[in-house]
This record gives C-alpha cells, structure tokens and sequence, in this order.
C-alpha cells in the first residue's frame, strides 16, 4: 500500500488508530499488531521492529489504539519531555520565530479506551536529566526534526507528532535555543485514524541566555480527536502549563 502525503505527514490510507476487534492486522511505524480469534476470545500480538513481541488474551475481541504523549514507554518514569532540536536556533534581542517540528510519541493500547495494557514507542525510548541531579528533573529525550517554520511545512516521515514551537527572545542579548522541556503530563494529543497526530504548542519566552519560561498547550484541530490521557487526575481542563526552564537552553 502506497502511502500518502498531507501536510508533514506521509500517510497510510489504511486505519490505525481507534477501536480494532478480531481479524485486525495493522503495521504502524514498524510494529505489527494482530488480533486472531482463538476459542471465545481473541489473542492480540505485537511484534516490534526491534525483535520484541507481546502477546496477551483479549476476551472481548477488541482493542483501542492512540497515541500518547511520550511519557509511558517502558514505562512512566516522568512527566516532562525534552525536545531536541537537530540544531540551534540563535535569536538577536527581541526576535521571534515559529517552527514546526515532528517528535516522537508513545502508542497505548487498551480493552476500555483508558487503562493501557500495552505501550510502545515510535522513537528511541531515550530519557535524560535537565539540571543537576539534586534539583533537575527526569525528561523523556526526544529528538525532533523540523519539518517547517511560518506555516510552511515540507513532506517528512509520519512517524512523529506535529508540535508548534513559538520562541521568542525577551532578553537583552542573543541566546541560543537547542532544547525545550515541557510539561507533558496531562496535555492530549490529537489524532486521526489513518495515522495524523498533532502533538503540543509551545511558547518559548527566553529570559536569558540561560532561562526560559515554556508555556505548553494542547492542539486542538477540527476533525481530530483527543487522545486519552491514561491519568488518574486529567489536567486537560485545567489549561496551559508552564515550566521555568533554569538550567541552561
């Protein structure tokens, strides 16, 4: 099957997100997942393309597929995500700028459209400390490729969400701009079934060379569903979240 391209994605015209029951055979960024009915019920089979399969007994024959944030696999250790960019980005004094750029997100499969049973990951899985160990925070490392900037976007792999980057030099002096951790617990994705996901804005106020407060939001789309958030407290309504980044950009 021939893939597509809309906007930054390239994408499959067979469905791979939400509800899937027996019979199922869906292949998403190199995984392949399988629901065979066996007896009264299915087994569900994930083969991974690192060599790692999970197999696991479905009574009731169905499955929900999303992404989520890149917080669960392998599992939750944290609830910030660092962006990397490929390069930096060097503002002069009160210049903005505007990028788009693809990260890596997590997969969750669950029975009831909450609770996991099974997650993988579209990227490496990689996780990094921002900060001294004393009084830094744990961040799932998640390197990004930039697909566009001022609403221009170029054709690129769609195995990654699509997050705003909004960054703006308040300081009085250049900075440059390499990384950005966000708060990523509790903000949804959105998605479509054929593979679309759009992942966070974020709006990068560079205070100094050094600092920076990140404002991160959900992104929301018309035709495009939220993600479940897989928390036991959601913190969707509760708006944009922030974090003072302090310990270098």
């Amino acid at each position: 099957m021939q893939p597509r391209e809309i906007g930054a994605w390239r994408v499959l015209d067979k469905r791979v997100f939400g509800d899937h029951e027996a019979d199922a055979s869906i292949s998403l960024c190199g995984s392949r997942i399988s629901i065979v009915r066996v007896g009264g019920g299915c087994v569900y089979t994930r083969v991974c393309c690192r060599g790692s399969e999970r197999s696991l007994d479905v009574p009731g024959c169905r499955v929900f597929i999303h992404p989520v944030q890149p917080l669960f696999y392998p599992e939750r250790l944290t609830g910030y995500v660092m962006v990397k960019l490929p390069r930096p980005i060097v503002l002069p004094p009160g210049f903005r700028a505007r990028l788009l750029v693809l990260v890596e997100y997590d997969v969750a499969v669950s029975v009831d459209g909450v609770h996991p049973v099974d997650v993988f990951t579209v990227g490496r899985g990689k996780y990094a400390l921002y900060g001294p160990p004393s009084g830094g925070v744990l961040a799932r490392y998640a390197e990004a490729r930039i697909v566009g900037d001022s609403g221009e976007v170029g054709p690129a792999p769609w195995c990654g969400m699509l997050a705003e980057v909004t960054l703006h030099n308040e300081s009085g002096s250049n900075v440059s701009v390499e990384r950005i951790v966000y708060p990523a617990y509790g903000i949804p994705l959105y998605y479509r079934g054929e593979g679309l996901v759009y992942g966070p804005r974020l709006h990068v106020r560079v205070q100094s060379p050094f600092t920076a407060r990140v404002l991160a939001r959900g992104w929301e789309v018309e035709g495009f569903s939220p993600s479940p958030l897989h928390a036991k407290t959601s913190l969707a309504g509760m708006g944009p979240l922030l974090f003072y980044m302090r310990y270098g950009l």
